[in-house]
């Protein structure tokens, strides 16, 4: 089980590197994907699928490494060392397991990997400000040498948890810095993971528009309008204006693909579903996306079926170019916009058009799209 492993090389790592729980030295975060967790020049880490931030230094603790568990993002962490104690905190999507069954599963965990571990007293067992919403149960360990606690809170379907070994006398300090790294993660994570949960998930059973006329309508269409949108807004005034995605929300694994794939889909301010999707690879490079959209092109479509479908253009940006791929009748479904994006890098894709947003120059394929 990933989740057994993952939390078993914590307490492994936490025991081998803290046997006396003093701080090590920052050290060079170890490569993560950059499609997981995009890190800036300063040590800034974001968690693309929830937007929690570790920051590189809280309140005196130093952030020390950066985790990814899965193929997707959906299972992640980052690490604090301070005086007299370690953190490490973890954020993961719950699915079909309640937050009582993983709480259960953690605290087998950390008796199996550490046999000597005992709950404290219910008198000891103390929490930090702001965690009334935590599971906790902290533990004695090397007769009394150490504590090491759990604790653990549902971020509408995401597991947001601590784990802390650390010296009793240091409890305070490490608590302050608990509620600290709460305090931010629900002003972050908590209110887009929340956003999120409120939105539907859309249905999608859109089919390609594969008539000569259209494909060759779509690349001319596409690249005007994706030409207009990069204008500067001075130079646009008079034009309709086009919605635009507003939150991305990460949704699930496009399966069927030996490269991990992610679908994403844009909602509102409010937590309405938009017209926008994504499909994002796990990679460690920043990871192109490849975006339907309604609206803008899609509308033209819109216009010329007449039918009550709502059109999605298909696009990627790859640098300066975007390449325009398709339109479909309907949300195109997850299968069609994982096989593009994994012909994009495997050299195989076939764009209709490619517009190039710095040049301003438009490349037109005509001909159907094999």
């Amino acid at each position: 089980m990933a989740r057994f492993a993952r939390i078993l090389a914590g307490v492994f790592c936490l025991a081998a590197a803290h046997a006396d729980v003093a701080p090590n030295p920052p050290k060079e975060t170890e490569k993560v994907p950059q499609s997981v967790w995009q890190v800036a020049p300063d040590g800034t880490a974001t968690h693309l699928q929830s937007t929690l931030v570790c920051a590189p230094e809280v309140a005196g603790f130093r952030q020390v490494h950066l985790q990814v568990y899965d193929r997707h993002g959906f299972d992640v962490s980052c690490g604090y060392n301070g005086r007299g104690g370690v953190i490490t905190l973890y954020l993961t999507r719950l699915g079909a397991m309640s937050l009582d069954a993983a709480f259960a599963d953690a605290k087998q965990q950390l008796v199996q990997s550490a046999p000597d571990a005992k709950p404290l007293p219910e008198a000891d067992q103390k929490t930090f400000e702001g965690a009334r919403d935590f599971l906790h149960l902290i533990y004695t360990e090397k007769n009394g040498a150490l504590w090491s606690g759990i604790w653990m809170a549902d971020f509408s379907g995401w597991m947001f948890e601590f784990r802390a070994t650390y010296k009793p006398e240091a409890q305070q300090e490490i608590f302050d810095e608990m509620a600290e790294l709460t305090r931010r993660a629900k002003a972050d994570a908590g209110a887009h993971l929340a956003l999120c949960a409120k939105s539907a998930v859309p249905e999608r059973t859109g089919k390609p528009l594969t008539e000569d006329a259209d494909i060759t309508m779509i690349g001319v269409a596409a690249g005007a309008t994706i030409m207009a949108d990069a204008l500067p807004d001075a130079d646009k005034k008079d034009l309709p204006k086009s919605e635009k995605p507003g939150v991305w929300c990460a949704e699930t694994p496009v399966e069927g693909f030996a490269i991990p794939l992610l679908l994403w889909h844009a909602v509102t301010a409010d937590g309405k579903t938009q017209g926008f999707d994504r499909v994002s690879v796990t990679t460690y490079d920043t990871s192109p996306m490849l975006e339907a959209g309604a609206g803008g092109t899609g509308r033209i479509f819109d216009e010329i079926k007449n039918d009550g479908t709502t059109h999605f253009i298909v696009t990627l940006r790859n640098g300066d170019d975007v390449l325009v791929f398709g339109a479909w009748s309907g949300r195109p479904k997850p299968e069609d916009l994982g096989r593009l994006i994994r012909d994009f890098f495997d050299g195989r894709a076939k764009p209709l058009a490619v517009v190039n947003v710095k040049t301003k120059a438009i490349t037109i394929y005509q001909g159907p799209k094999k």
